[in-house]
């Protein structure tokens, strides 16, 4: 973050302050469940330690006090501060501060926080992820104004298994939240904050009540074994469901007509197609043994009947989110291949299995289930959900426009247009009725994909974008339809994947 801090025109980097005895030591049993935590359950490098020097002046030593809650600031450092004409203070520790005495105003204090700690807190996301909805607001601040001023906030879901991992995600995703405030003020710019699925709260202080280190290894254990217990029992696999009755609701489920896969695998992603006057289904196939999954197209009639799966596009990486398009006679593709860092347009040469590749419509991003429409204006929009680097996907949604479906694409003046797990990551075409536009978002916060939050788009122009809920599209409670998270509606067919619980698994 601070590497990428000083990538940023006109700042520079004045030093450290190096704090001792500010830092609450953690019990043994947190230090234990964080040892197991680290070495089992998590992937990748730790948030919590340097993992290369950095060159930089050496820091100023100092020693502060601190309580439960907060972490007492001298005088003496914000004055020290002050006449090294620091404009910026980025705050590391575990605790929030608390200042004695007024902050200069030309000065920022930005801290991250997890949950209602600081990020650097080692218990920072530990109530997410014990206690539903297991849901984790990320945030930046300036604790130099009072109340703390909120900046920048985001939605993640927790690692229900992991307190390392949640974290990892989170913070992740935040190295980027004080780099777009920091260019944005650098540039004398306003920062438009992205779009939640609730309105924003005020901080409180952290209470200074924290689970213990028993009390985590306890909840991961029992989840641990719960979840291998059900997978002992059941078999939960994607399928895909379908209707031409356009008086049917998308809910009404049990009279869709559904396409049950082999037990090794799963469908999902559903894309209808009307294809030389034949109705489709493009579709993700993943196997459960298998990193990679491919793309399939069927056939499916009125009468519900369907035929065999037939290949469409494998390739070594991953394909899944098949989108479809269709311009000047030409049947075009836009799969998702985020493993190659790029969102490429495939051309049909001859249907169902013969594509070629088009036009790389982005490149250098880290991209996943890009959605496509053109207006009756005949400007294109693309929304996409765009992942930080090591951060969880379908975070945060970017929007791109251009004049030709080829390009050029330009980014939107606000991306990350939304930035919340519940309602950020694209979920199937957009749907144009009499209202205007309508952007199924899936929402996995209980779980990926687990269900459909309807998007109304109230504003969209280069400039500005706005959208509101519009209802939500969920498995029934009791029922085996335990997700959905992928809908799409085209010439009277209307597809949808359900995530079904079938017994066992011989």
């Amino acid at each position: 973050m601070l590497q990428d801090l000083l990538s940023i025109e006109n700042t520079v980097w004045s030093g450290w302050t190096q704090i001792a005895s500010a830092t609450p030591r953690s019990s043994l049993g947190t230090r234990i469940y964080h040892s197991f935590d680290q070495r089992l359950m998590a992937r990748g490098s730790s948030v919590d330690r340097l993992q290369a020097p950095v060159a930089a002046p050496a820091p100023v030593q100092a020693s502060w006090s601190s309580s439960n809650v907060l972490t007492m600031v001298p005088e003496a450092a914000v004055a020290q501060w002050h006449s090294d004409g620091i404009g910026l203070v980025v705050w590391l520790l575990p605790l929030p501060p608390n200042f004695s005495s007024p902050v200069p105003a030309h000065m920022a204090v930005w801290g991250l926080t997890l949950g209602n700690e600081m990020a650097m807190h080692p218990l920072a996301g530990a109530q997410s992820m014990l206690h539903a909805p297991h849901l984790c607001t990320t945030c930046l601040y300036d604790f130099a104004s009072t109340p703390p001023a909120l900046l920048y906030r985001s939605m993640s879901a927790a690692v229900t298994n992991s307190l390392s991992a949640t974290r990892q995600r989170s913070l992740n995703k935040a190295r980027a939240f004080m780099v777009r405030c920091l260019a944005a003020q650098q540039a004398q710019r306003s920062l438009r904050a992205p779009a939640l699925a609730d309105a924003a709260v005020a901080w409180t202080k952290p209470s200074g009540i924290r689970p213990s280190g028993l009390a985590l290894l306890t909840g991961v254990a029992l989840r641990i074994l719960r979840n291998r217990l059900d997978r002992r029992k059941f078999l939960d696999q994607w399928q895909l469901a379908f209707t031409f009755d356009p008086h049917l609701s998308w809910d009404a489920l049990d009279q869709f007509h559904f396409i049950e896969p082999p037990r090794e695998v799963f469908w999902a992603d559903p894309m209808p197609l009307y294809w030389q006057n034949r109705h489709w289904i493009m579709f993700e196939e993943l196997p459960f043994a298998a990193p990679c999954g491919r793309l399939l197209a069927i056939e499916v009639k009125p009468d519900g009947s369907y035929g065999s799966p037939l290949p469409v596009m494998a390739t070594p990486h991953h394909l899944s989110y098949p989108f479809m398009l269709q311009d000047q006679e030409q049947l075009l593709m836009v799969p998702e291949t985020s493993a190659t860092r790029q969102v490429e347009l495939h051309r049909c040469l001859e249907f169902p299995g013969e594509w070629a590749l088009d036009t790389v419509l982005l490149k250098d991003v880290n991209a996943v289930d890009t959605t496509i429409w053109r207006s009756p204006e005949g400007h294109w929009w693309m929304w996409v959900s765009v992942v930080e680097e090591g951060a969880e996907r379908g975070e945060e949604l970017h929007i791109y426009h251009a004049e030709h479906l080829r390009g050029p694409w330009q980014p939107h003046a606000c991306n990350p247009v939304v930035s919340d797990i519940r309602c950020a990551r694209p979920a199937g075409p957009i749907i144009a009725d009499e209202r205007g536009l309508l952007r199924p978002a899936q929402n996995s916060a209980e779980a990926y994909g687990h269900h459909i939050e309807w998007r109304r788009i109230t504003k969209l122009s280069p400039d500005e974008y706005e959208e509101k809920s519009e209802g939500q599209l969920r498995p029934h409670q009791g029922s085996p339809w335990l997700r959905i998270h992928t809908v799409g509606a085209a010439d009277g067919l209307r597809v949808l994947d359900v995530m079904v619980r079938r017994p066992g698994r011989g």
